[in-house]
């Protein structure tokens, strides 16, 4: 899988952090050298020098690009792999033939100094192992977390499984074999097993209104949401008309809830051909614990929830009486279901790069909602924008999943270092005329963020260190 534009980026400025490391060693290692006589053996070690910079360099790209897939929380995949070294063999060939015009390197390279396709090919290997390796973990990971969780529907996994033929997830026949064959697994040690029947809202009217074909693809969408939020922790089945049942094993009814409002968030996206409206879905959720869980009243509960939440609005998740009590929450009001959620978001920032034409900033999501940054902006602590504000570009969204940290790289519409060295020119300006050249400032960064459908926006500021001659901003410590 390819970088985003972000993740490109990001690899770009680890390499030139890591460029400078090395250069200055070989300059150092040069610098010790003996001037004269400058015979063969002297033109040798210089050679060897400036050849094992290149590889070293070439070592330090593909690490790069490594870090920024892990970071990125990509896969390094072989395709991946083609992509960096196709670039990294054309940089070689450049430093080569920098090198070449320098010194005559023709008696030296491909002997005892290796050539820049030997270079090249020993840090595919070494990519190559690690895309193997990264495939290998992931995989493995992957069938950890399927399988324990879905453990419980192995049982009896013997027969052939049967699907709905409109929508592609379980059909209502799967659902039947499936449920006492999970009760039954989760018996003996008394893990949790929640359910959650979920029902799109108005759906007789987008009938009425559009047709069954546009209907049947209402159903398609929604059942294509739902099966790709359940992927490796429970199964989705279509129950009839336009309910669908999820089952979870070894899920609590907190869990199941956070998943049902995944899919509520999810549907509103969702924009099908021919339908100017989009379409809403409502879930009830029940949670059973304990040596004997009855299948039929697990189904009842949710149920119950569901009618509960059709009452009261649509456009909801709810949980059975029992569970809520439980939980410490009832069913509440969307609105401040969807606030208090949006409320827990807490970001922290810190700005990695600001010179001239690219800056990059670190974003850290501390809360378990998934963030997506539609634009960010610089601005000083009383408002006064340093740039407009700037978006992700093309396609590639500034997404920041649960507990995890984004790096977002962007070019501002004007200088900020230079916009504030104007707006602070009265302050800096007698410390500037004795000489001095930074200056210790406090900046705002503007966050507009998109969670659960909302849009929230987040002022975090940061005290950064103004470089006038460079105009430059560096986050301090």
């Amino acid at each position: 899988m390819k970088l985003t534009t972000d993740g490109e980026q990001y690899a770009k400025v680890l390499f030139v952090q890591k460029t400078e490391s090395i250069t200055r060693e070989r300059e150092e290692k040069l610098g010790r050298l003996p001037m004269e006589p400058r015979g063969g053996g002297s033109q040798a070690a210089i050679v060897k020098m400036h050849v094992d910079c290149i590889e070293s360099l070439a070592k330090a790209f593909a690490e790069s690009y490594v870090v920024a897939y892990e970071k990125s929380g990509i896969i390094l995949d072989l395709e991946g792999v083609k992509e960096i070294i196709e670039e990294l063999q054309r940089l070689v060939n450049t430093w080569f033939s920098h090198l070449r015009s320098q010194i005559n390197i023709s008696r030296f390279v491909g002997t005892h100094t290796p050539d820049s396709t030997s270079i090249v090919a020993r840090v595919r290997q070494s990519l190559v192992l690690k895309a193997q390796e990264g495939k290998l973990a992931n995989d493995r990971k992957q069938r950890e977390m399927v399988d324990s969780r879905l453990l419980p529907f192995a049982v009896g996994s013997g027969e052939s499984s049967s699907f709905d033929a409109l929508t592609g997830v379980y059909d209502r026949k799967q659902y039947d074999n499936d449920l006492p064959n999970v009760v039954a697994g989760c018996i003996s040690s008394s893990p949790p097993i929640s359910l959650a029947i979920i029902d799109i809202d108005h759906f007789k009217e987008f009938n009425d209104a559009y047709g069954h074909d546009i209907g049947d693809r209402v159903l398609q969408e929604a059942a294509h949401a739902m099966k790709a939020s359940c992927e490796g922790k429970g199964r989705c089945y279509r129950w009839g008309g336009d309910e669908f049942v999820i089952v979870l094993p070894n899920y609590t009814s907190a869990e199941a809830t956070t998943l049902a409002e995944r899919i509520r968030s999810a549907a509103l996206k969702v924009r099908v051909e021919g339908c100017p409206d989009s379409f809403t879905v409502s879930a009830g959720v029940a949670e059973h614990r304990g040596q004997a869980p009855d299948p039929d009243q697990l189904f009842k509960d949710a149920d119950s929830a569901l009618r509960e939440v059709k009452k009261s609005g649509k456009d909801r998740v709810g949980i059975a009486p029992h569970n809520a009590a439980s939980e410490g929450s009832g069913i509440p009001p969307k609105s401040s279901d969807l606030q208090s959620r949006i409320d827990s978001v807490h970001l922290s920032v810190r700005l990695t790069q600001g010179i001239s034409s690219w800056y990059v900033i670190h974003v850290k999501n501390h809360s378990d909602e998934d963030i997506t940054v539609k634009s960010l902006g610089l601005a000083t602590p009383d408002g006064l924008e340093l740039m407009s504000p700037a978006e992700s570009e093309g396609q590639a969204a500034w997404k920041i999943a649960p507990r995890s940290v984004g790096v977002i790289g962007f070019r501002p519409d004007r200088d900020p270092a230079v916009q504030l060295e104007t707006i602070c020119f009265e302050k800096i300006r007698e410390h500037y005329i004795l000489g001095r050249r930074q200056f210790s400032l406090t900046i705002t960064v503007v966050l507009f963020c998109e969670i659960c459908g909302k849009r929230k926006e987040f002022r975090k500021p940061i005290a950064v260190s103004l470089d006038v001659n460079n105009h430059q901003l560096t986050q301090l410590a």
